[in-house]
Formats: C-alpha cells, sequence, structure tokens
C-alpha cells in the first residue's frame, strides 16, 4: 500500500522459521547492532545492502544483521564484518524519494557467521544459530533482579529513555533477552554492543550489563546532582535581579538611589565624557549594560568593572 506522500509501505505476517544452519542475504551496519527480540529502525542507501534487502523481500524476509568493524564506504569485505551477528525479519519496508529504504528489523537469534559464500552483487553469508541455553539457577535469578533494579534507577534518571522501557524490561521473563533488551537502550560504542552480542553466557551477560548500569547510574546522578545545582544559581541570580528592580522602584518612588545605581550611572556618564574612539566607545557600552545586569556579588562583576576602568585609563 502506499500513503498519502507516496511513501511505499509492505507490511505483512509471516511465521518464523525454526533456528537452522543456512545461507542468508548479509546486511552490514555501520555504527549499529541489532539484538535478539528487539525491533530495529534502519536507513538502508548503499546499493549492495540494498541488493541484500531486496532478496530478502523476495523470499521470506529473512536476512542476518552483522556489524561492520569501521565504515568502509560502498564495498564491504568480509573481513570487515564481525563474527557473530543476527538474523533478523523485515518486518516492515518504506522505500522514500531520495531512493533510500527505512526499514523496520525484528531481531531473531544469534548467529555464527561460518563464511561469506558471496560479496557481488551482495554479501551472503553461511549462518549457524546460537541460541540461549534455558537455565535457572539462584545466581541467575540474583543477576536478573540487580539488573532490573539498576535500570530502574537509570529510568529514573535518564530524560531520553522511552517511558515503557523498565515496564517492557519487567516483563521479560527470558534472562537473556533481558540483557539484550536494556543493551539496546543504554547510550553504548559499538565494540560495548558487539560484546553483549557475542557474549553466549547467559550469567555473564548479565553481570556486564550490570556493570556498564552501575556506570550509567553514576554518570546520571552527577547530571542530575550539575542540573540542581544550575537550577539553584539561576533561582538565585533571577531572585537577586527581581529583588534589585524592586528596590530600584521603591527608590524611586522616595526619590532615592542605591550606591548601586549612582556607581552605574557614574561609569556611563565617564564613559560618555571620556572621548573614545567610535569602536572602543561601543564596546564599553556593551560591557556597561552586562554589568548592570549582573549583581555585584557575582564573580565576573569585579573582572568587567576592572576591564571598564582599565578603558577609562587608557
Amino acid at each position: 500500500m502506499t500513503d498519502d506522500q507516496g511513501v511505499v509501505l509492505l507490511e505483512e505476517r509471516i511465521s518464523v522459521p525454526e533456528p537452522a544452519a543456512c545461507d542468508l542475504p548479509l546486511l552490514p551496519l555501520i555504527n549499529t547492532v541489532v539484538f535478539p527480540q528487539v525491533v530495529a529502525p534502519l536507513f538502508v542507501n548503499r546499493q549492495h545492502s540494498q541488493r541484500a534487502l531486496e532478496t530478502a523481500l523476495a523470499g521470506n524476509r529473512m536476512l542476518v544483521a552483522v556489524a561492520q568493524r569501521r565504515d568502509s564506504g560502498e564495498t564491504v569485505g568480509a573481513s570487515e564484518l564481525y563474527r557473530v551477528g543476527v538474523q533478523a525479519r523485515i518486518s516492515r519496508v518504506m522505500r522514500l524519494p531520495d531512493g533510500t529504504v527505512n526499514i523496520l528489523l525484528h531481531g531473531l537469534w544469534r548467529v555464527a557467521i561460518d563464511a561469506v559464500v558471496q560479496e557481488q552483487p551482495y554479501l551472503c553469508a553461511r549462518v549457524t544459530p546460537i541460541l540461549d541455553a534455558p537455565e535457572s539457577s539462584l545466581a541467575l535469578e540474583a543477576a536478573r533482579r540487580a539488573v532490573l533494579t539498576l535500570f530502574e534507577k537509570v529510568a529514573n534518571l535518564s530524560r531520553t529513555l522511552p517511558e515503557n522501557a523498565y515496564v517492557a524490561a519487567l516483563n521479560v521473563e527470558s534472562p537473556g533477552m533481558l540483557a539484550d533488551l536494556i543493551a539496546s537502550h543504554l547510550p553504548l560504542t559499538i565494540e560495548q554492543r558487539q560484546h553483549i552480542l557475542e557474549l553466549i553466557d547467559i550469567e555473564q551477560r548479565l553481570h556486564y550489563v550490570s556493570t556498564l548500569l552501575m556506570h550509567e547510574v553514576e554518570v546520571l546522578e552527577l547530571e542530575q546532582q550539575l542540573r540542581d545545582e544550575v537550577e539553584r544559581e539561576v533561582t538565585r541570580v533571577q531572585r537577586e535581579s527581581f529583588l534589585r528592580e524592586q528596590l530600584k522602584a521603591i527608590q524611586r518612588e522616595l526619590g532615592q538611589t542605591d550606591p548601586w545605581t549612582q556607581e552605574i550611572a557614574g561609569l556611563s556618564e565617564r564613559i560618555q565624557a571620556a572621548g573614545m574612539p567610535e569602536q572602543v566607545h561601543a564596546r564599553a557600552m556593551e560591557e556597561l549594560a552586562r554589568l548592570e545586569a549582573m549583581p555585584p556579588s557575582a564573580p565576573e562583576y569585579t573582572l568587567a568593572r576592572t576591564y571598564l576602568d582599565w578603558l577609562l585609563a587608557l
């Protein structure tokens, strides 16, 4: 079907085959790692990637998504790919007017890249599924709970995490899938994401994600502390400015002038009478306006006042 802007939409429900060794079109990813059971939006604009995409769409919509070690431009060789990727299903395709293809890729399970069996006109890989072994132990349950507790802290502190991210994690029963889901939400490097993808042992995966979560909690708590300090300072400055304006209004009503206002007025008169060159005079008035806008207690006040005195002395 087509939307009102002429973008082609392709959606259909298809059955997912059982995990098995097979040959699949390969989609190399730049600065992205797709995790199992996570839906990832991707933009595909390289020709060989679009050919792999078309081949997958003509069949069962299955392909293997693998991260590149570095951005190598249009041409990608087998040596530039990581050896573990994700078998994925193309859930939706949107063909944009500029030739780019936007897809929703649903990760299914990890796969080992046994060999790249074709490089032209698109990459094709022979892959073997890597499935999480069903495990149940006290250590695994403890690791799962620790990860959830840390992720809750991250969700409460983060301003960028989706609101339902923690709720989604809370409803994931598989410990391995939980680690993958949380990793997909964290601001990690490609190397860190790939390392998680390559951790087959679920307990090790959870422990590594826990370490990353602890670091993220520390960073977010520091950010929150800095934001609070800045907000307190801004509030204090705004309050002082408001009170100063009120004081000026009261003094005008009483026919009085406070020393600070007299000082600013005196500086203005001295600048006008100094006979400065036009450019210097403009800079002096700009600095005087900045001085008038800041409280005398501000650290920059003394610096600005000293600068004006220096200009006047010249």
